[in-house]
Order: C-alpha cells, then structure tokens, then sequence
C-alpha cells in the first residue's frame, strides 16, 4: 500500500469517526436536555463545594478542564462545559478506533468498534443524567480496560492512570484492586521463581498502598471541601455525612422487584447479561489466566450494586470499554498473545 493511499484511508477513518461522534453527540443532547442545566450547575458547585451531593465533590478533574478551557478560550463556564463535553465523547471513539485497528491491523474493525462504543454510549444513558466525570471515564476506563484485557501489571503505566482517575472519581479503587489480583496470582502461580515472586510481592503492596490511598483521598476531599448542596432540599447532605457514598443495595434490590421505569429495568438486565456473558468467554477463552480479570469485573458489578442506582443506566457505562475491547480486539487471540507483561507471562508459565 502506498503512503498516499494510507493518508486517504486514515483521513476517510477520521471523517467517518467525526461523522460517528457528531450523531452520538446529537442523540445524547436529545436524551439529556431535561436534566443538563442541573448537571453544568453541579459540576460549577464542585469547584465551589456546592456540588448537587457531598459525593461527588471528589469529582475535580472535568470541572478542572472546563476551568482551564473557559479561561484559554475566555468564554462563560457554560459554554466551555459544552465544549468540554463533547471533546471527551468524541475523543473516546478516536481512542476505540486507535486501540482495535492496534491489535487488530484492520481499519475496518476498528470502525466497526467505534460505531457499536457510539451506540452503546447512547443507549445506556440515562433518562435525565449523564455527568462530565461519566465522559471522561469513557476514555479512562478505556486505557485500564486496554491493559487489564493485555494482563499488564506495569507501574509505569497503572500508577498514572489511577491518579489521573482518582481526581476524576473513587473508581480508582479498582485500577489499585487490578494491580493486588493480577500480582497476587502471577505470585501464586510462579513457584519456584524467586525473582518473578519478589517483584510481584511488591506490586501487590503497591496495590493495597493505592487501595489505602484512595479510600483515605476520596474521604478527605469530601471532608476538606465540601460546604452545602446547591439543592436546598439536600443541604448538608447530613445523611450521608461520614463519607458520602449511598450505600443503595436494597433499593436497587427493590427496583428490580419492582420497576417503575420498565426501559431502565430492561436495559440493567441487558448490561448484567451482557457483563455475564463476558465472563463467561473471558473463562471459556483465557481459563484460569481470567481469574483475575473476572474477580476485577465482580468486584466492579458489585461496587453498582451497592453504591450506584441500578435503574440510572448510565451506571453500567463503564463496562462498555471491558466489552468492546474484549470482542473486537481480542477475540481469537491465544493466551500468549495477550499476555504483554513479561513478568506475568513468566510467572503463569512456571506455574504450567
């Protein structure tokens, strides 16, 4: 293939990818013109400790870049969230297309990728809610997806994408929660080999140090900043004054019982069969190499359940990249060919 008929082939991607984004971005402005004004407010009342709950006042980093946009374009924080917004949503696809057509070699699958991220995006919204730091976990949950489908145990790359994650939400946690299952098992599974052992014991202590970390940051930054909601009926946010997570399991327990939202209701059994199919070719494809990778994905499903509203569909977003990564760019591959850490791969061959 010429280098000419690359650079058309790549610019017709990136037009049929902005094609793909501007649709998306139509549809979910459709979905979301009821609650958006209350969103922008919100993500306002982060920067001020006037978040809408005491929850979401660790959630600084997409009030930081519509910050940091508004004073660079010198616009009003309104139109700079806009801006913001669409940029991350958009910006995922490009990120889903680069990752597929990466392992793949194929244009053609990476777009194909893209447009069922796109769709997928707009279906799980929620009725009246699709916050700025549920954007940018399109593309953070993407990277972490990305290696933890790769079996990849390397610092280098896990320890910024927790921090960058940890300013934009407690979910984090599960970045440090990788790191202690897929040391701890390359640990187990490398009898004999001391060198593999040694380094795989000290990931794991970084892992639990993040763990510790983060629960102790996500407590603080709530504490240290949070004053009043901009929603005088929350206030204080006195019940949820400890820490401020909503610890929901029987509420959602009841939903699903019974549903006053027959669409939501649908569309959280979708993503709980979806998610469990998942698993089940993550088993039936990888064996027991998955065992850490399906205890992560149990630990994520059971973190909605307890802490989120099943019934806000937009909960089970950020399973998305897990799926799509996974059957797109995975699909068919041994069980060398995904396993990029060295010392992970050394480590489960010793113990076969």
């Amino acid at each position: 293939m010429s280098v000419t008929e690359s650079r058309e082939k790549t610019l017709a991607a990136v037009l049929l990818l902005l094609v793909i984004s501007l649709l998306e971005l139509h549809s979910l402005q459709l979905i979301q013109a009821s609650g958006y004004d209350r969103e922008v407010v919100g993500a306002y009342g982060i920067l001020h400790g006037t978040p809408e709950w005491r929850v979401y006042q660790n959630r600084l980093l997409g009030p930081i870049l519509v910050q940091l946009l508004m004073k660079a374009a010198h616009t009003n924080f309104v139109m700079a969230y806009a801006h913001t917004l669409s940029l991350l949503v958009a910006g995922a696809n490009f990120i889903v297309y680069a990752l597929v057509r990466h392992q793949t070699s194929k244009s053609s699958t990476g777009l194909i990728a893209s447009v069922t991220f796109a769709a997928a995006v707009i279906v799980f919204q929620d009725a009246n809610w699709f916050y700025l730091w549920d954007a940018i976990d399109l593309s953070t949950m993407l990277a972490f997806a990305y290696l933890a489908l790769k079996q990849s145990t390397d610092l280098r790359l896990l320890i910024p994408l927790f921090f960058v994650e940890l300013l934009n939400r407690e979910s984090a946690e599960f970045v440090a929660l990788w790191i202690i299952f897929a040391s701890l098992f390359t640990l187990l599974a490398a009898s004999g080999d001391n060198l593999v052992k040694g380094r795989m014991f000290i990931k794991c202590l970084c892992g639990l140090a993040l763990l510790g970390f983060g629960s102790w940051w996500t407590h603080w930054i709530r504490s240290r900043l949070f004053h009043h909601s901009f929603d005088p009926r929350i206030g204080l946010d006195l019940f949820h004054r400890t820490n401020g997570e909503h610890l929901t399991l029987f509420y959602n327990f009841a939903s699903f019982t019974s549903s006053y939202n027959p669409e939501s209701f649908m569309v959280g059994i979708i993503a709980n069969c979806a998610i469990g199919y998942f698993l089940y070719k993550l088993l039936a494809t990888k064996g027991l190499l998955s065992a850490p990778l399906v205890f992560l994905i149990l630990a994520m499903v059971s973190a909605v359940w307890t802490f989120g509203v099943v019934a806000e569909t937009r909960v089970w977003l950020e399973f998305v990249p897990f799926l799509v990564l996974f059957f797109f760019g995975s699909e068919g591959k041994t069980n060398a060919a995904i396993l990029a850490d060295s010392e992970t791969e050394t480590g489960l061959k010793l113990a076969a």
